[in-house]
């Protein structure tokens, strides 16, 4: 893979957009001519096809390879970031998740101690006893939320 700029991104960018047009206005144009021929679909669309579906089959596989070599620039990039045009846009993404919370139980017997044997009720640590019992903002205190972060690259028409 060749090492690419941010500038080189925005110009595969843009060529990625312009092979997408020119996909489409040749797949319209094979629709058009397409519209009179469907008595005769099986004979006459078939030469139809074999002289379009080639043009705009290497249109696609350009547009394929500029995407991986774009989307496998963006993943080796530290920080997210977005690269494009008015038409399409090259960017990296990370979102970060926040789970469920998660109890410490060593930290909910210190904080619940106070309460004697009621805490052994809680001993599985569910969250909705434990917050009963001594409160969410002691819980969340004691709490952890685990995060998962993900990565998304993508190149995609605005």
């Amino acid at each position: 893979m060749a090492k690419l700029s941010r500038a080189a991104v925005k110009e595969k960018v843009a060529e990625w957009v312009s092979l997408g047009k020119k996909a489409a206005k040749i797949e319209q144009a094979m629709a058009k001519e397409m519209e009179p021929a469907q008595k005769d679909f099986d004979e006459t669309t078939q030469m139809i096809r074999e002289f379009y579906e080639p043009k705009i089959q290497t249109l696609r596989d350009q547009r394929y390879a500029i995407e991986n070599e774009v989307t496998a620039w963006l993943k080796t990039q530290e920080k997210d970031i977005a690269i494009g045009t008015n038409a399409a846009v090259a960017e990296r993404e990370t979102e970060t998740k926040t789970g469920p919370r998660v109890i410490d139980p060593q930290k909910f017997i210190v904080a619940a101690k106070r309460h004697g044997e009621k805490l052994w009720e809680c001993v599985n640590v569910g969250i909705a006893l434990a917050e009963k019992l001594i409160g969410k903002k002691e819980v969340d205190a004691i709490s952890t939320k685990p995060e998962t972060t993900s990565v998304s690259c993508t190149l995609k028409t605005k």
